[in-house]
């Protein structure tokens, strides 16, 4: 103030507090020039009231704060990315599944990791502009960690606002156990219809609840001159 008082000087957009008659703290946009009135110096204010607009600035803090909260302590690994740029942030989850540091991570595609080829990105981003940007749930995608190990995840994506962009918001589920116990299953299932089919004995399977046949071997439909059409679901 003291200088402004002693020459020409301008200050633009000060971020002050000050107080109303009844005492009630507001934010305020202060600008000040020297101006010369009748020969002498005078100091030309402009006040303007930004305490709504603070009190939303702080909300929207809070908000964000309790959202990466959520994020980073999230069991589930999520990501949230720029489809060109690549990675903004990954949670402690997404660097344990995929065995890398948040500083291997940050600002690299999923390409340039290695841990997805493009195709997977494409499908996902074809996805989501299909859906015209709600979002995309349970996508099936083979991925690979650090070290080269494959990955079945199951992943969900939709896009977001955040600091004035639009980023997609991602959750990766490892379903590679999942995957492989149905594997087994699956490969468990075939050995035992391959046995069933070429028993020598007449087998079949029935539904307890009805006696429906669900299935007959080769053996069963020879013994009773059906064909497999005429004896399953009666």
């Amino acid at each position: 103030l003291q200088k402004a008082k002693e020459q020409s000087y301008t200050i633009h957009n000060l971020d002050i507090k000050l107080r109303d008659s009844h005492g009630e703290e507001k934010d305020i946009l202060s600008s000040t020039q020297t101006i010369e009135l009748n020969g002498e110096l005078h100091m030309l204010n402009t006040l303007v009231d930004i305490t709504e607009r603070k009190e939303t600035e702080e909300l929207v803090k809070k908000s964000n704060e309790r959202f990466f909260k959520i994020f980073n302590l999230s069991p589930v690994p999520t990501t949230i990315a720029d489809f060109e740029t690549g990675y903004r942030f990954v949670n402690d989850a997404f660097l344990d599944l995929f065995l890398f540091t948040r500083k291997d991570v940050i600002g690299k595609t999923s390409a340039e990791l290695n841990i997805m080829d493009a195709e997977g990105r494409t499908k996902i981003f074809q996805q989501v502009v299909k859906e015209k940007g709600s979002s995309v749930r349970n996508i099936e995608l083979k991925m690979r960690d650090k070290n080269g190990k494959p990955l079945d995840i199951l992943s969900s994506s939709e896009i977001i606002e955040l600091g004035g962009g639009n980023f997609f918001l991602s959750t990766m589920l490892d379903i590679t156990e999942r995957k492989h116990a149905e594997d087994l299953l699956r490969k468990s299932n075939e050995r035992f219809f391959q046995i069933f089919n070429l028993s020598p004995v007449a087998t079949s399977i029935s539904e307890i609840a009805t006696g429906r046949f669900s299935h007959v071997n080769d053996t069963f439909l020879n013994l009773f001159s059906f064909t497999r059409e005429q004896i399953i679901g009666k």
